[in-house]
């Protein structure tokens, strides 16, 4: 697959943004379905051109230079972790080198934020016959159960709630917190995952299936059993979300909050302005052919 940002980064290891005295922020995507070659460099643009951050954007890369996020071992410039203040991850069943690896496991073993995406609490895949030791990062890992997913974000790949291409999910508040500052309201037109966070997770959102792709759509109704095995109603909480990637409101404020904690700096006041970076990719074939996740 090409993306159309080929043009942007053909003949470079990674995607470079905004002024080189700022907080530096990397990027790293790479997902078959979701898209995060689209997302994640128009996210960068914003919060290089508007917030005057450093943004680095790492995605997978052909042997043609061309972005290819079916190359699950391919992350190109991610050394530029060594010197990152915050990491934005939206990766999915990578099986990076143990170089790289290595660029990730100091940088989260750093004590430094990360703000993990959709298909990162299966961020790697590694094959059963790996001799790495980065297999046990796995999101299906059994010696280090649910792998990075579930040990370090708080959960892993379980199963998705609605129907793939007909149902949609939309974003229900049920917290307080700075990183929703401005934000009246999410919406994805994709199915949403079933989560089981640890019991000090702070649950901002929760995930509202409904009956359609329309934003405007009622509440589906149904039921499904959860992994334990337990039967309930399609919507009642299970502790899952969807936060569509059109929308960067909530990304733009968690980073803020994150360099808050950091540097002291408050997140902005809300304006009720939200970025609207385009019009979603419908689902290809490519996407339809995943088996999960």
């Amino acid at each position: 697959m090409v993306s159309l940002l080929t043009a942007v980064v053909l003949g470079q290891s990674a995607l470079e943004l905004g002024p080189p005295t700022g907080k530096r922020i990397v990027l790293l995507g790479g997902d078959e379905e979701y898209r995060s070659e689209e997302m994640l460099p128009q996210l960068a643009r914003i919060l290089a051109t508007r917030h005057g951050f450093r943004c680095t954007v790492v995605l997978p890369l052909n042997g043609k230079g061309e972005i290819d996020p079916e190359n699950q071992s391919s992350a190109p410039g991610i050394a530029a972790l060594d010197k990152a203040d915050l990491c934005i991850l939206m990766i999915r069943f990578r099986n990076y080198s143990d170089e790289d690896m290595g660029h990730l496991v100091r940088y989260f073993d750093s004590g430094k934020p990360i703000i993990a995406i959709r298909t990162s609490t299966h961020a790697f895949q590694y094959p059963k016959e790996s001799a790495s030791p980065y297999r046990l990062w796995s999101w299906d890992s059994k010696h280090w159960p649910g792998g990075f997913g579930k040990q370090i974000l708080g959960e892993t790949w379980v199963s998705h709630w609605g129907i793939h291409g007909t149902q949609a999910t939309r974003g229900v508040t049920v917290g307080k917190h700075p990183t929703l500052n401005g934000v009246d309201g999410l919406f994805g037109t994709t199915d949403v995952y079933e989560a089981a966070p640890p019991p000090d997770a702070q649950i901002l959102m929760r995930g509202e299936v409904v009956e359609s792709l329309d934003s405007l759509a009622k509440q589906a109704v149904g039921r499904k059993k959860t992994k334990a095995g337990v039967e309930q109603d399609l919507n009642e909480p299970h502790d899952a979300d969807r936060l569509d990637s059109r929308v960067a409101q909530p990304d733009l404020n968690d980073n803020f909050w994150q360099r808050n904690r950091l540097y002291g700096r408050a997140i902005p006041p809300t304006s009720g302005q939200r970025h609207i970076l385009g019009t979603p990719t419908q689902h290809s074939e490519e996407g339809e052919r995943c088996p999960r996740g």
